[in-house]
């Protein structure tokens, strides 16, 4: 619990500055706390299982990526990709065109939005970790 406490003082210390992948995205507080407490509910998910929490940081992004879309699809992309509403061998060209088309633009939004939740995790974490170790070099020692 710690370590998200420090997070969280860190995260509102730098609020100000955009830590964003994209020129025009922006994360805003009320998405920074819902990272984190999406993190929180995660970490103790994996606690229960048994499972180390930093075991696979790929699926803590995909998780926490869908929970925020579900919040903030507009910047997060869909939940999921769209589901054909037929066999796709049974559409016609112009129609399975438009939806390869639909479904590429899909993942682009859901690539874009993995891509900024993990760069966030990195830098709170990277922050997190230099506000708790200012003093500490890489053999331990203070400086």
């Amino acid at each position: 619990m710690f370590q998200f406490e420090v997070l969280l003082r860190v995260v509102f210390a730098f609020s100000g500055k955009n830590m964003a992948s994209s020129s025009q995205f922006q994360w805003s507080n009320q998405m920074v706390k819902k990272l984190i407490n999406f993190m929180k509910e995660y970490k103790t998910e994996m606690e229960f299982k048994n499972v180390d929490f930093n075991a696979d940081v790929v699926a803590l992004y995909l998780c926490i990526r869908e929970k925020l879309a579900d919040e903030f699809p507009d910047d997060f992309g869909p939940v999921e990709v769209p589901k054909p509403g037929r066999n796709i061998e049974e559409m016609e060209k112009e129609e399975r065109k438009a939806f390869n088309a639909e479904v590429s633009a899909v993942k682009a939004l859901i690539r874009r939005g993995y891509g900024r939740v993990k760069e966030k995790i990195r830098s709170l974490r990277n922050r997190a970790k230099a506000q708790v170790d200012p003093g500490q070099t890489r053999v331990g020692r203070t400086a």
